[in-house]
């Protein structure tokens, strides 16, 4: 994997078997994030800053998944493909005016990540990841997940110094502590319950 010094991270979330005939619904931001430096969505407006508004029956996991710099137009085609072979439905693309792109999608007959079912060639690299067990009694407030590398990944990142095109290879240990996320979990009428991104702090050096 190669990381830019041009492209997006991006961030997803997936609801694991929320309810009855719905194995996965999955959103995917794209962040322009920094290393060891807090980014908030508390001001930018509610659509752009939801992750879900759905009912919870029974139990149900959240899995978060942040990945390396990317592309912007890697996630895309994946999806395309996706959607050409009837693996993906109900696919939503949103662009929002801080740059953020919000792709929702539901399957019904998997529970993989967007992420997961790239090709080798398109191969997106995980930087951190958390799979977080929720249900109907999830508490209002404040939930904060602490995303660990799933595996030892190593990363050709381009930068520009002195007019020197550098290339410097960093090496991320699996289980190490790369990123924080604090979702903001908020109770709704029928007993649903709605899940938005406040912030996120990227750890590693």
């Amino acid at each position: 994997m190669t990381e830019f010094i041009t492209g997006h991270n991006l961030l997803s979330a997936s609801l694991v078997y929320p309810r009855e005939g719905i194995q996965s619904i999955e959103t995917v931001k794209k962040l322009s994030l920094k290393s060891n430096e807090v980014y908030s969505l508390k001001r930018v407006n509610f659509t752009e800053k939801l992750l879900f508004k759905e009912s919870i029956q029974g139990d149900s996991a959240i899995r978060i998944q942040l990945t390396a710099i990317e592309k912007s137009d890697k996630i895309v085609g994946i999806i395309k493909g996706l959607v050409r072979t009837g693996m993906m439905t109900g696919l939503s693309l949103v662009t929002g005016g801080v740059g953020i792109s919000i792709i929702t999608a539901v399957t019904k007959g998997l529970t993989q990540s967007i992420f997961d079912m790239a090709h080798t060639s398109d191969k997106i690299s995980i930087l951190g990841s958390i799979n977080f067990p929720i249900n109907n009694d999830l508490p209002e407030g404040e939930l904060i997940l602490n995303l660990t590398t799933p595996e030892t990944i190593k990363l050709i990142e381009r930068k520009y110094k002195n007019g020197q095109d550098l290339l410097i290879t960093k090496t991320i240990m699996k289980g190490y502590g790369i990123a924080q996320i604090v979702l903001d979990v908020k109770r709704i009428p029928s007993t649903q319950t709605s899940i938005s991104q406040q912030s996120k702090q990227l750890q590693y050096v």
